[in-house]
């Protein structure tokens, strides 16, 4: 079976997420859209009502009173184990009626694979035939169907059996070989598919999914949860006494969801934990994005706002008054920067509107001791004022040489103001091979830039190695490819990691004086274990200062996030970059790859915090629907 574990050191804690290998999910909260899996359904007059979970669908026996979905390659379940799951509240007894199954207009045998009914003798049946079109199982309660009640019926094969359950209580036991009937046709809830005469359901459904695998027991008793159901995606992190713990925040989402490292897509503060990601869309220049708060910690996320927009994640940031700015890419050419007032976080308000520059590698960071928002992309930087929305500048500061500015960060001494930028170079329209990582500082609110020794630089400044900016890739790195995944100022110094894709790939640490402009520790980030002793992969990983700053005579840790395949990691410093420890591990077994692990710039409360998408292995791209599933995970320090 597929999980994460939670551990620390040689010790751990594990927990089985419900998503593991989900075919469907039909939550029916007002409507029949398929939280995951291939197809929404369609109604016909059906009711939606205060249900089990938020709302259920209520069917009313009608003949025309019933939902529909199109077939689906989920529904075929073939000889493999499985799981099904669906919540039913009967308000009509003592005749037959079907709730779920697929079937053609005829009734046909060889259009069937599964259904399920409450039968004349008020018992709860569930049906599935083989590719020959024969009776494989039957399975049966004993318990008794009642009006007004809520009943959990489960079914899972696991092996040559099927085990039937009704609240959570083993009903039936049957024998079941070979694969079961592959059907074309529709699947009905409240009905048996295509074919309504006479038996359809009166009452109420709730939750409609399934498993290509055999849940276990235990996740079978969370998911009943004492007979108040429990949504697979409102899994609550592990138990507090683990630093590393992780838990969903969605799982309708693809590949890209929390795209690259150089964007913040979370943030804390008193008023909740918030996130930010990239939704599912079949059309990459016109996606969905969704904002979410964990009021509890990330135990459950809230959704507060959600949109169309053309480019990757949002840009996400907090200021004292628990107000956020988020910054989204409106179309192709309209960037457009919204407040939202801790009064209600659930209205845009727009700030300002920046024209003509649009780009998916952009970046943000508030420096609100001096009122100012600083927006880079396509080689310009943004200035805005806070407290009023106004471009205060707009400068081009970067222009291409031999490579082109790929992925930007920024980071600021929230002392003096001094704003520090960091770009990685690539080839143009080179993807995934990356030259050079260079850096710059401006001392006087973005107005003019130097490098860290003070050497004027004149806009628009060459961007890679052929340019007058400190080169902090090394020149014999050059041929190797690199991605930055950490770029802060903290206790007076600016810290820096990048992959290298060297032999022995590993994710290289940087500490640079931020007056001198001098490398003063070179290291790589070594973790125990094999095969890969450090935090690697590419636009994999985050450095999370702590709050406050401190100062250099009296450091404040800096924690380093990252993959070392297939598992998550956490180390530590607590001497500014001169050594690492406290190592923490999140044991990945799901089977998909860690990618864009990304934090919120500081820690809260004692914790540190970041998302992350898992990425589907056997997707085709990162773009498909349901490609990913995106993480929230945090650290106590």
């Amino acid at each position: 079976m597929k999980k994460w574990i939670i551990r620390r050191g040689g010790g751990g804690v594990g927990i089985d997420p419900i998503s593991a290998d989900l075919l469907w999910y039909y939550k029916f909260n007002g409507n029949s859209t398929r939280s995951y899996g291939t197809n929404n359904g369609g109604d016909s007059n059906v009711s939606y009502v205060s249900g089990l979970i938020g709302q259920s669908a209520q069917y009313s026996g009608a003949n025309d009173s019933f939902t529909y979905i199109d077939h689906s390659d989920d529904f075929d379940l073939g000889s493999g184990d499985f799981t099904i799951f669906i919540w039913v509240k009967p308000a009509l007894l003592g005749t037959q009626q079907i709730f779920m199954g697929q079937c053609n207009y005829s009734g046909a045998t060889a259009s069937l694979s599964f259904y399920s009914e409450i039968t004349a003798a008020d018992k709860f049946k569930i049906y599935f035939l083989d590719n020959t079109n024969t009776l494989a199982a039957e399975c049966t309660s004993t318990t008794s169907a009642t009006i007004g009640d809520w009943f959990l019926l489960s079914v899972k094969r696991t092996g040559g059996n099927v085990y039937f359950k009704v609240n959570d209580v083993l009903e039936d036991t049957q024998s079941i070989s070979g694969s079961l009937n592959s059907s074309t046709y529709k699947m009905g809830i409240g009905c048996l598919g295509e074919y309504r005469a006479g038996v359809l359901f009166t009452g109420e459904i709730d939750i409609f999914s399934g498993w290509k695998r055999a849940l276990t027991n235990q996740e079978q008793t969370d998911l009943y949860n004492g007979g108040a159901g429990w949504e697979f995606n409102s899994h609550s992190p592990v138990v507090s006494s683990n630093p590393l713990q992780y838990g969903f925040v969605d799982v309708n989402t693809i590949g890209f969801s929390t795209f690259q490292c150089h964007n913040q897509k979370t943030v804390k503060s008193a008023a909740g934990l918030f996130s930010v990601i990239w939704n599912a869309s079949t059309n990459p220049t016109s996606n969905t994005y969704t904002l979410r708060i964990s009021a509890n910690d990330g135990e459950t996320w809230t959704l507060l706002n959600t949109g169309s927009f053309f480019s990757q994640p949002p840009l996400l940031e907090i200021d004292s008054n628990n107000d956020l700015f988020i910054l989204i890419n409106d179309d192709a050419t309209t960037a457009k920067l919204y407040k939202i007032l801790h009064t209600d976080y659930t209205t845009l308000n727009l700030w300002t509107s920046i024209t003509g520059i649009v780009a998916h590698k952009h970046c943000m960071n508030m420096d609100e001791d001096n009122n100012r928002i600083y927006y880079y992309v396509s080689n310009k930087m943004q200035v805005v004022e806070m407290s009023t929305g106004t471009l205060l500048n707009q400068t081009t500061i970067l222009q291409n040489g031999t490579y082109e500015v790929e992925y930007p960060f920024i980071t600021i001494d929230s002392n003096s103001g001094d704003l520090y930028m960091l770009w990685v170079t690539a080839a143009s329209g080179s993807l995934g091979d990356y030259k050079t990582i260079n850096t710059m500082v401006s001392r006087d609110l973005a107005v003019t830039w130097e490098n860290y020794d003070g050497t004027s630089l004149t806009t628009p400044i060459i961007c890679d190695n052929t340019g007058p900016t400190q080169l902090l890739s090394l020149i014999g790195e050059l041929l190797i490819n690199k991605f930055c995944s950490g770029f802060v100022y903290a206790n007076e110094r600016i810290h820096v990691t990048y992959w290298l894709d060297d032999v022995g790939v590993c994710q290289r640490y940087l500490r640079v004086n931020p007056t001198t402009g001098a490398v003063e520790i070179t290291t790589d980030l070594i973790f125990s274990g094999s095969p890969n002793p450090a935090i690697y992969d590419l636009s994999n990983g985050c450095l999370i200062r702590s709050e406050p700053d401190g100062t250099f005579a009296s450091p404040q840790p800096i924690y380093a996030f990252g993959p070392i395949s297939p598992n998550l990691k956490s180390i530590e410093t607590a001497d500014n970059g001169a050594t690492w420890i406290n190592e923490n591990t999140i044991e990945n077994t799901l089977g998909y790859r860690i990618y864009s692990v990304g934090g919120y710039r500081k820690t809260y409360g004692g914790k540190a915090y970041g998302v992350l998408t898992l990425v589907n292995t056997n997707a085709s791209l990162y773009s498909d629907e349901f490609s990913g599933v995106t993480y929230f995970f945090k650290l106590t320090t």
